[in-house]
């Protein structure tokens, strides 16, 4: 008898982990214009008119980003332009901003 230890996700349940891990990126980014780790380093997704992307234009800068990181296109084409866009946000007309810090009046 073969003592396993580990765990296992089949079926129905799998796929819907599939999906909240697929998806949670890019709704996070439409509507609060930040993922988790762009909270936590207090960047932010805009249009280039400083406005909230919404759904569409996250969902296009996520599915352009496969091509981004997977082939490192993107490193160098945000490497070799002046305000640093990968492909996804070219084609979205979007950039990545720093939020404003708060400030705090030390009395």
């Amino acid at each position: 008898m073969e003592d396993e230890v580990g765990y296992n996700l089949n079926g129905l349940p799998a796929f819907g982990m599939f999906l909240i891990g697929f998806f949670l990126w890019p709704i996070s980014e439409g509507i609060w214009g930040q993922t988790i780790g762009k909270r936590i380093l207090k960047l932010k997704v805009v249009t280039n008119e400083f406005k909230p992307i919404g759904i569409g234009k996250a969902f296009g800068r996520f599915f352009l980003g496969f091509i981004d990181y997977i082939f490192l296109i993107g490193l160098i084409i945000a490497a070799n332009n002046k305000q640093n866009k990968r492909i996804g946000d070219l084609a979205a007309n979007t950039i990545v901003v720093w939020t404003k810090k708060p400030t705090h009046n030390n009395v």
